[in-house]
């Protein structure tokens, strides 16, 4: 399974990808109700997430820090014996560093969020966020 701090994604999806809210019908419904619904679908998921035994969890902040580690686990894990250099060229394509969401904003840096936004979501996260390891 590949899991990313349940907050990061609310808010990323809530505040980044408007092709996203988009797509999902949502483009005319207002922050609040938006991010609302965005914190259900993660708690769905990651309740569905825990009811499941994985033969690997890879973090997404691990993967855009050092990507090698990952990548190199993941291919243990198939049987494969990448070739070292494409695997460095997966790796530098992976770096947090370059990574661009698809709203072409730069996801190292934060979106603008408003306070109470964040504290609801932050609240009603927060024992998702303790199960993952996310403190």
């Amino acid at each position: 399974v590949y899991k990313r701090q349940p907050l990061d994604i609310v808010l990323s999806r809530t505040l980044r990808k408007p092709e996203y809210r988009a797509w999902l019908g949502k483009a005319r419904s207002d922050d609040t109700a938006y991010l609302e619904d965005n914190i259900r679908r993660v708690e769905r998921f990651f309740r569905a997430v825990r009811a499941e035994k994985y033969d690997m969890v890879c973090r997404y902040e691990d993967l855009v820090a050092d990507p090698m580690p990952t990548l190199n686990a993941i291919a243990g894990l198939l049987g494969a014996d990448p070739d070292p250099t494409r695997l460095r060229r997966i790796a530098d394509e992976t770096r947090r560093s370059e990574v661009r969401s698809t709203a072409g904003q730069d996801p190292t840096q934060p979106a603008t969020v408003n306070d109470g936004l964040r504290t609801t979501a932050a609240r009603r996260l927060a024992d998702i966020r303790v199960n993952l390891g996310y403190g």
